[in-house]
């Protein structure tokens, strides 16, 4: 109960606060469902609102699995049957998943739609209970076969990595764990990366340049290592030249030198 109030005002408060009221309104809807669908509808509707998006859009995440949205504007109504037509086209399991992302992006009469379907994936992702146990492996594929390759059409970058990251902790435990274990034991992780970027920033000062960081996913290292590794015991994970890497950005030439 009180993770699901916390997620209520994580909402109210990033949402757009011209339409808090709104969007309140379709939480108190909501709050007499059974408390794991509250749970995955709020939980898509977090994710969206993070993401920046308007209040329709969040409204319609909030409502996606629930037979409340016809008492909705349109806009929200039209959002929420767009992603009931895309969760239509998975079902057919003899289908290849290429072809049903071809069908999602041509066909989607509005990109919110497979927005709030990614972040809905994305929760239950997070929330691996909420998927039904006998679904759970072909949930888990088209987590990764359909709807990563949309994130990464759309350039959702993180929203992706985060699919993938997902995925390979739940369907390749062994080599997940040994991956982590080694990140672990080099310190590889956020506060890391924060203190190379502080340094960087510090040696720029004065300089137009804008600088990001990012640690390589696990996933992607396993697809690096996967050729070598047999037993996946102790991954040399050293033999990766990018774990830890950045990116700067100038306005000119000539800065991009001063930096370098």
């Amino acid at each position: 109960m009180e993770d699901l109030e916390k997620t209520k005002q994580n909402i109210l408060r990033q949402c757009p606060q011209i339409f808090k009221d709104e969007v309140e309104i379709a939480i108190k809807q909501i709050a007499s469902l059974d408390k794991n669908i509250q749970r995955h509808m709020l939980g898509t509707a977090l994710v969206v609102t993070q993401m920046g998006f308007d209040a329709t859009t969040t409204i319609a995440a909030m409502l996606h699995d629930t037979d409340i949205y016809p008492e909705f504007d349109e806009s929200v109504q039209s959002l929420v049957k767009g992603v009931r037509v895309i969760e239509a086209t998975t079902k057919n399991e003899d289908t290849k998943d290429e072809i049903i992302t071809k069908y999602i992006l041509n066909n989607a009469k509005d990109l919110r739609s497979v927005i709030i379907k990614l972040a809905s994936v994305l929760d239950k992702l997070r929330n691996p209970e909420l998927v039904n146990e006998g679904f759970k492996k072909t949930y888990f594929k088209q987590a990764q076969s359909i709807y990563s390759e949309i994130a990464e059409y759309l350039d959702f970058g993180s929203l992706k990595t985060e699919i993938d990251e997902r995925v390979f902790e739940f369907t390749q435990p062994i080599e997940y764990q040994a991956i982590d274990e080694r990140y672990k034991e080099n310190d590889i992780d956020a506060k890391l990366l924060e203190k190379y970027l502080a340094f960087l920033k510090s040696k720029t000062t004065g300089l137009d340049v804008d600088i990001y960081g990012r640690i390589k996913s696990k996933y992607s290292v396993y697809n690096k290592l996967k050729k070598y590794e047999k037993e996946w015991k102790t991954p040399n994970i050293r033999a990766i030249d990018d774990l830890v890497a950045f990116r700067c950005i100038t306005d000119s030439t000539n800065s991009c030198y001063k930096v370098l």
